[in-house]
């Protein structure tokens, strides 16, 4: 009797647990996955480019060590706004000769 009544339950509970796990599963892959890689394509997979358009704020030593596409970015976006050390750097990124990158 007293084995009925502990596995019972955990029979039900396995019964309506798998059903539920086919609906959650791709539901919780899914809202892990998609902010994380739009994250990734809105700062061009650059965890710097994320702080900055995060708080819309941007010095010379984080436009230095972002990637070279997002620091044009971050340059050219006039919601971003850039300290003295950080439209220096912006003026050298943007300013290029022909010939350079």
């Amino acid at each position: 009797m007293g084995t009925a009544i502990t596995v019972c339950p955990l029979v039900l509970v396995f019964k309506i647990a798998k059903p539920a796990l086919v609906l959650i599963v791709p539901i919780v892959l899914y809202s892990a996955a998609v902010p994380g890689v739009w994250n990734g394509f809105a700062s061009d997979f650059d965890a710097t480019r994320v702080e900055v358009i995060r708080y819309q704020y941007a010095n010379g030593y984080a436009l230095e060590h972002m990637s070279r596409r997002g620091l044009l970015r971050t340059c050219q976006d006039a919601r971003i706004e850039l300290t003295d050390d950080a439209k220096a750097v912006c003026a050298r990124v943007l300013n290029v000769g022909p010939g350079e990158h």
